[in-house]
């Protein structure tokens, strides 16, 4: 199947499950076309991170998406990745890890911060 991707200018480090990963542009592109597996790909260093983000958890329910958006979820100075939207390349929302129900627990206030995405389109590389 054909695999689209998007890219997307993310101005803060976030973690993403377990790995961290630094600010910088990202494409995001699905690796399976029915259980959710999506890559996030550092374009400026290679490094790579895979996260199961099923679209039947995602907040997205058909609304309107021009250009699509990614949602992290922020505490104090920690970002983390939670769901992706584009109208026609990944989406899907990936279940809180660990670490961030551990800091949610021990944080009273969630802050969501969310990012703009310019679709690049294409064929994933």
């Amino acid at each position: 199947y054909a695999q689209t991707r998007v890219v997307a200018d993310v101005p803060f480090d976030f973690t993403v499950q377990t790995v961290t990963m630094p600010a910088g542009e990202y494409a995001l592109k699905p690796l399976s076309a029915t259980n959710g597996l999506i890559q996030i790909l550092n374009l400026e260093t290679g490094r790579s991170v895979a996260v199961l983000a099923p679209s039947a958890l995602s907040t997205y329910k058909g609304k309107d998406v021009d250009s699509g958006k990614l949602i992290f979820h922020h505490y104090g100075d920690r970002y983390f990745f939670s769901e992706v939207w584009t109208p026609s390349g990944p989406r899907g929302r990936a279940t809180p890890s660990k670490l961030e129900q551990e800091i949610r627990a021990g944080n009273a206030e969630r802050q969501m911060a969310s990012v703009s995405i310019s679709l690049a389109g294409g064929a994933a590389q």
